[in-house]
């Protein structure tokens, strides 16, 4: 039976195998492209403008400076600060910082894992089409953190996260 599911040695299992993987780097590298794109921006950003902007009340400010906060890019690093603003973020429903500040509470040792709270958070964002708060909240189904294990739910989440991060948008086509 195993061998039916698992069939490496074959050149059709191979294929398969290969597939899967390329899927899985393809998630990693958008995920990475998203946080790198986010980086500069936080790092080329006049701090003056970045603090106006935030008193505008502007979310994506707000974000990127929790970001710098969180991250000690530009100010010293503050973990308290960096929920502060990803929060005033979120109450302006901002899917990127509800992402950012579960990733903090599923991660970080200083803030407190709680597992609960980052799913909730990326609930919120995942419903709003975010990929990687859809990613990781798959997992979160799929282990058990802070929600039920459920593999349907999983699944269902994976998906979603999978049908924004086409191969085709990552890797040139005929490229292997």
């Amino acid at each position: 039976m195993a061998d039916r599911h698992y069939r490496a040695n074959t050149t059709d299992g191979l294929a398969q195998w290969y597939r899967l993987i390329a899927c899985l780097a393809a998630l990693a590298l958008a995920n990475c492209a998203d946080s790198l794109e986010e980086a500069f921006w936080n790092r080329s950003q006049d701090t003056r403008q970045l603090m106006e902007m935030v008193k505008a009340g502007d979310a994506s400010a707000q974000t990127a400076l929790g970001q710098r906060y969180e991250q000690g890019h530009g100010v010293e690093r503050n973990r308290a600060k960096a929920v502060k603003w990803y929060q005033r973020a979120i109450e302006q429903d901002n899917p990127l910082a509800m992402f950012l500040l579960g990733q903090m509470y599923e991660t970080d040792a200083q803030t407190g894992r709680d597992y609960r709270r980052a799913a909730n958070l990326y609930m919120r964002a995942a419903t709003q089409g975010h990929a990687a708060a859809q990613a990781r909240l798959a997992q979160l189904y799929e282990l058990g953190l802070g929600v039920p294990q459920d593999f349907t739910a999983a699944a269902r989440w994976y998906t979603a996260a999978a049908k924004q991060w086409k191969l085709s948008d990552h890797y040139p086509l005929g490229s292997t």
